[in-house]
This record gives structure tokens, C-alpha cells and sequence, in this order.
């Protein structure tokens, strides 16, 4: 907006146009000459205020049905007969790759009975992987904005309201 023009005053206290800018007022003595001027003008004073709102939210919970093909290890036994060698001790014993040998003794019949080592009894362990399914629901959260409430900043509240 453009600046009002300035005035000046002929008369005590009387206004009138002048060059362009704020009013002044004149003041006239009784000899007809300026006393005293007064000048006005206007001032622009930016500022900030807060808005407070409220937000609702609401949360969902996604569901998701997921299936994936996993390797699961299980021990399975696998037994191997061996003949008996000249010399068996026939006790258990551990072989260098950790199995296990059993003797399995059996009555031989002679003159006198006497336990004598028949075979041996090999046990190894071994793992087989297999494929099973696995099967679980996977649940996510997301929120959404249902509503915003506007509300006055705190200057301009009724007395009482929070």
C-alpha cells in the first residue's frame, strides 16, 4: 500500500496535505508560526504464535502369511557288521573317526564253554539334511493420521479451557 501523503497544519492542530510520508501535525502560536510539530508513523512488528492441534492416531497390525523351505539336520544310525579278526579284545571300543565298535559275543560249544568274539558291531553316526517347510505369520504396525483438530494459540483460549 503506498504512504499516505504527508500533512501539515495552517491552523493550530490542523492537518493537511504535505509531501509524501507519515502525518505530522503543526502546532501554530498566535503569531502564526510552527510551535512545535508532531510527527507519526507506523511500525511493523513481525512476530510468531503457536497453533496447537491434536492429531488421533490409529494402529493397524498387517498380517503376512510367509512359507520358506529350511535345512534341518537330524542323526541317523547305520550299522555295519564286520568279521572278527585273530586277537579280538572283545570290549567296546572308539575308532579314530569317533564311532563306536561293539563286540557281539556268542557261546561257542567245546570240550569247556569258554566266550569267544563272534563279530563286531560298527555303529557311525551320519547327518542327512532334509528340507521341511516352516510356515508362521509375520505381523508389522503402521500408524495413520484418522483427524487434525486445530485450536487456538494459548493467548487467545477462553479462561478456564486447557
Amino acid at each position: 500500500m503506498p504512504p499516505e501523503p504527508e500533512t501539515t497544519g495552517d491552523e493550530a492542530g490542523a492537518l493537511r496535505p504535505g509531501p509524501a510520508g507519515p502525518p505530522v501535525e503543526v502546532a501554530t502560536g498566535s503569531d502564526g508560526q510552527p510551535t512545535s510539530l508532531t510527527r507519526h508513523e507506523e511500525q511493523w512488528i513481525v512476530g510468531k504464535e503457536t497453533v496447537l492441534r491434536t492429531v488421533r492416531l490409529r494402529k493397524k497390525v498387517d498380517e503376512d502369511l510367509v512359507s520358506e523351505q529350511v535345512d534341518r539336520g537330524h542323526e541317523v544310525d547305520r550299522v555295519e557288521r564286520v568279521s572278527v579278526g585273530p586277537g579280538d579284545s572283545g570290549k567296546v571300543e572308539t575308532l579314530e573317526d569317533g564311532s563306536i565298535s561293539i563286540p557281539i559275543l556268542e557261546e561257542e560249544l567245546v570240550v569247556t564253554k569258554r566266550v569267544v568274539v563272534r563279530e563286531r558291531l560298527i555303529v557311525r553316526k551320519e547327518v542327512r539334511v532334509e528340507q521341511v517347510a516352516v510356515r508362521d505369520v509375520l505381523r508389522a504396525e503402521r500408524v495413520e493420521v484418522v483427524g487434525a483438530e486445530s485450536s487456538p494459540p494459548e493467548d487467545e483460549r477462553p479462561e478456564g479451557s486447557a
